[in-house]
């Protein structure tokens, strides 16, 4: 089995050449944190069928996901708005378990990254 990094390195590589690493893991500290609730209040209104709130959240994680390059999260994203903008009911389970599999995948990925930069000394605390 191959390891499938989820932060993309051609967008990593752009997000070095416009800051530094205390940049990046500023954007990813920034991700972190707006995640986990935005994330959540999306699992809720599929749960409540309540479909504006889950397609205005689908689509703001899947711009976050793409603007620092967690790219296969951002495209289970498109694919949970486009289904929502569709009016498509509930996400199925195969669905769900895509979406939390890639949302564990990029956090995780993330959270090494801070590791790495607070190691490193680019982020000042």
């Amino acid at each position: 089995m191959t390891f499938e990094d989820p932060l993309d390195a051609d967008t990593l590589q752009q997000l070095r050449e416009l800051g530094d690493e205390s940049f990046i893991a500023e954007l990813a500290g920034l991700f972190l944190t707006d995640f986990g609730p935005t994330y959540t209040k999306l699992l809720e209104a599929n749960r409540d069928g309540d479909w504006s709130v889950a397609t205005s959240s689908s689509h703001f994680l899947k711009g976050s996901s793409m603007s620092i390059g967690l790219l296969g999260l951002a495209t289970v994203l498109a694919q949970v708005e486009a289904h929502f903008r569709a009016n498509g009911g509930a996400l199925d389970d195969a669905t769900l378990s895509e979406l939390d599999h890639r949302a564990e995948q990029a956090q995780a990925r993330l959270q090494i990254l801070l590791a790495e930069s607070e190691e490193s000394g680019a982020v000042g605390r």
